[in-house]
């Protein structure tokens, strides 16, 4: 009865697949006449929850995928603001900057700190010795008030 009952799942599924509203319907009229007297069976909800599973399942892995590739983009993204900015303190000192840049970059170095902790295979000895610029940079803005 199991190997039946899985039959109709795929059938069930196959049809959801493709979209055929012929299928669902006499799938539906099946699993309303199966009835096996001595074991209580409730076709639909394991359809139900096998559709469910089938559709939602691979809804909700297709959306961690790309929350995981979103927050390794916005990694890239914090290091690279990260590493220009230290250039720029650097190489460019006729440049000044606010206070309000170097907090911004501060969130950055944060949040590509919290990212590279919660991922230790992510390569996240790129920004040691920027953030270290950038620190001791702000420092010494601090102590001279010679913020832009």
């Amino acid at each position: 009865m199991l190997v039946t009952l899985q039959k109709l799942l795929d059938g069930l599924q196959a049809a959801v697949t493709t979209h055929s509203t012929l299928t669902l319907v006499l799938v539906y009229l099946l699993l309303n006449l199966v009835e096996i007297a001595p074991i209580k069976v409730q076709p639909l909800s394991w359809v139900f929850k096998g559709l469910r599973k089938a559709l939602v399942g691979s809804l909700e892995e297709r959306i961690s995928r790309i929350e995981a590739k979103n927050d390794l983009e916005f990694a890239k993204i914090s290091r690279a603001r990260i590493q220009r900015f230290a250039d720029e303190l650097y190489y460019r000192t006729d440049l000044s900057h606010s206070r309000q840049h170097f907090e911004q970059v501060f969130d950055d170095i944060n949040a590509y700190d919290a990212y590279c902790e919660s991922h230790p295979q992510f390569a996240n000895h790129k920004t040691i010795e920027a953030t270290n610029i950038i620190k001791n940079t702000y420092h010494e803005c601090l102590e001279n008030h010679s913020f832009r």
